[in-house]
């Protein structure tokens, strides 16, 4: 796919040459991947406009191939137009505090400056995609419309315009708008025949989806990928599967949610690229393999340090294997970096992490009171994978309390379990309508109702014939095994 939105995007703000130049990269090349080395090659091989140096500069950043953005640096880094490229944002980019700053002042720099106003516009809309810096974020948002707004010609940025913001109030709690303006950043990108705009699109948009619909957001996704295959370039698919992989998350189907992981992070690994390995911690913690979910929690910490979110991680992780003392020590960590941001999203995360440190404690009203709070930010905010943890965390801790109370024998199972039950059901989570079914088998266990559970059992093993749910289904088949053997012993001793 040769990319020919290229030329229509930048001819109207360039010069002659440039044009001629940009064109023949353009027509040369094979596809998108392709056209970011040929131009990059060419304004380093020659002496080139300030233009197509900073068009060289935002492709390569946008791909975040560090070694063709270290090289623009080393020979164009002084250019106060170019400078705010120099930094490859990954993963690490938004906990580093002072590389934040750097690059905040590279743009004030830009602002104050007389660069033009599409190279000002387009770095401003780029470095808006920070979802950790909200209040900077909104910042250069409004700077980016002010621009917008007394400039008629900029409509060509018109679709990273749109997901740009969609994404801030996404972040802001506002999940419905964010899927109208990546609606729109599609059909603009569409008309433009942009397919790396229409991939940012339909990528931010499938995401808030499957919070909604799971189903529309698998159609997005693929949508999306078959996009990334024709474009070639090895982060965007990357990244995208490291997206896919969430929704299959969501789903449940957690092995299919590793397998996209890990390819994705293949990928990374062969183009030098951060990895989040944050989310392949959470997955296999919801699998409830502690070892594993610790191992890339800690792989996680060691790139990315000062971010909070990954300190819960690893403290969700020692409280699956009962480490607790070193995961109340990791929680106070986590509560100092997690919550000075002020995001919603963040409290709730923390407020699950806090609660399941309290089930393991035995502190179960405490640890309903503090679930609760987090259910109630993340439902709010349609938050799909904290959703899912929350819901089945609370479903936990009312079992619990029920088997110690010894009111286990009250008939069916109690509101957290049912919602849990209706929420997998309403939104066709094969995954969670599994691990729903095996709390309800153990709480007609701990009733003494040993076929109950089996049958309980019995039945999820056909809710799916994902490969997603393999891992789920073998746990679910011990089980069957296990109470088979408690009726027979029931049955022999009568």
């Amino acid at each position: 796919m040769k990319p020919m939105w290229i030329i229509k995007q930048y001819s109207p703000f360039i010069d002659e040459d440039s044009q001629t130049t940009l064109s023949k990269l353009v027509g040369d090349s094979t596809s998108y991947y392709d056209f970011i080395h040929r131009i990059v090659d060419s304004v380093l091989e020659n002496e080139s406009s300030v233009d197509l140096v900073f068009i060289a500069a935002s492709h390569a950043w946008q791909i975040k191939e560090r070694k063709l953005t270290d090289t623009i640096a080393a020979k164009y880094g002084h250019l106060v137009c170019i400078r705010p490229w120099c930094h490859v944002h990954g993963v690490s980019q938004f906990y580093q505090l002072d590389l934040q700053q750097q690059i905040k002042s590279d743009l004030d720099h830009l602002i104050e400056s007389s660069v033009d106003d599409w190279m000002v516009l387009e770095l401003l809309l780029w470095n808006s995609f920070d979802v950790y810096s909200h209040l900077e974020a909104t910042r250069k948002l409004s700077t980016a419309e002010d621009i917008m707004n007394r400039n008629p010609d900029l409509k060509c940025f018109e679709y990273l315009y749109y997901t740009a913001r969609g994404l801030s109030r996404w972040q802001e709690g506002f999940s419905s708008e964010n899927i109208e303006l990546s609606q729109k950043a599609v059909e603009v990108a569409r008309l433009q025949q942009n397919a790396f705009g229409e991939l940012w699109g339909l990528l931010n948009g499938a995401n808030t989806m499957k919070s909604y619909d799971l189903s529309k957001s698998f159609e997005m996704f693929e949508k999306a990928y078959q996009i990334a295959q024709d474009l070639e370039v090895p982060f965007i698919i990357a990244d995208l599967l490291s997206d896919y992989s969430m929704a299959y998350e969501m789903s449940g189907e957690y092995d299919l949610a590793i397998s996209s992981q890990l390819e994705g992070q293949r990928l990374y690994n062969e183009g030098g690229m951060e990895i989040p390995y944050m989310i392949t911690s959470r997955i296999y913690a919801a699998l409830g393999d502690g070892q594993k979910s610790l191992e890339w929690a800690n792989r996680a910490i060691e790139h990315n340090p000062s971010y909070g979110l990954l300190h819960l991680r690893k403290a969700q992780s020692l409280i699956i294997l009962n480490r607790l003392d070193e995961a109340e020590e990791i929680l106070n960590v986590a509560s100092k970096i997690s919550l000075k941001t002020g995001l919603d999203r963040n409290v709730a995360r923390y407020s699950m992490a806090l609660g399941q440190f309290e089930m393991a404690k035995g502190e179960l009203l405490t640890a309903m009171t503090t679930l609760e709070q987090a259910y109630e930010i993340s439902s709010r905010m349609r938050d799909g994978t904290t959703l899912n943890e929350v819901m089945i965390s609370l479903a936990k801790v009312e079992l619990a309390q029920r088997i110690q109370s010894k009111t286990s024998d009250v008939a069916g199972p109690g509101k957290w379990l049912s919602a849990l039950e209706d929420h997998a059901d309403k939104h066709n989570l094969p995954g969670i309508s599994m691990q729903a079914a095996i709390l309800k088998a153990e709480l007609f266990q701990s009733q003494g109702q040993l076929k109950d559970a089996s049958e309980t059992l019995q039945q999820a093993l056909e809710i799916s014939d994902s490969p997603g749910v393999s891992t789920l289904k073998k746990k679910i088949t011990i089980r069957i095994q296990e109470l088979k053997q408690l009726l027979s012993d029931e049955e022999r001793v009568s």
